[in-house]
C-alpha cells in the first residue's frame, strides 16, 4: 500500500493559518491565557519557521514572521526590511500576471 505524502504547500499554508489565528486570539485573549498563548504562538512560529517554503509567497510570509516587529519600527535597517518585503511582493505579482493569472496571488 503506498503512503500518501502531504503536499508541501498545502501543509505550509495550514501551518500559517494556524499560526495567523494563534496570533489573532492572543490579542483577543484575557490576561490569564496570555502567557499559555504566547508559548502556543512561539512554539508555532519556531514549527512554521523550521518548514520549507515551498512558494515565494512562503518566504514572503516567513520574513514577515521573522521581521513583524521592525517592520512596524522606524530607522534605515528597518527600511531594508521593508523593501526587501514589497520587492519580493511585486517580484510574485508581476509573475502571476506574466502567467497571465487572472486573481490575486495573495488573496
Amino acid at each position: 500500500m503506498a503512503t500518501r505524502t502531504a503536499n508541501p504547500t498545502n501543509a505550509f499554508a495550514k501551518a500559517f493559518h494556524e499560526y495567523t489565528e494563534l496570533e489573532a486570539e492572543l490579542l483577543e485573549a484575557p490576561k490569564e491565557r496570555d502567557v499559555a498563548l504566547r508559548e502556543r504562538v512561539a512554539a508555532k512560529m519556531t514549527h512554521l519557521l523550521a518548514m520549507p517554503a515551498p512558494t515565494f509567497i512562503a518566504v514572503q510570509q516567513k520574513l514577515r514572521i521573522m521581521w513583524q516587529t521592525e517592520l512596524t519600527e522606524d530607522g534605515d535597517d528597518n527600511d531594508e526590511k521593508r523593501l526587501i518585503v514589497q520587492d519580493l511582493y511585486d517580484l510574485i505579482v508581476q509573475s502571476a500576471a506574466v502567467l497571465g493569472l487572472e486573481r490575486d496571488p495573495f488573496a
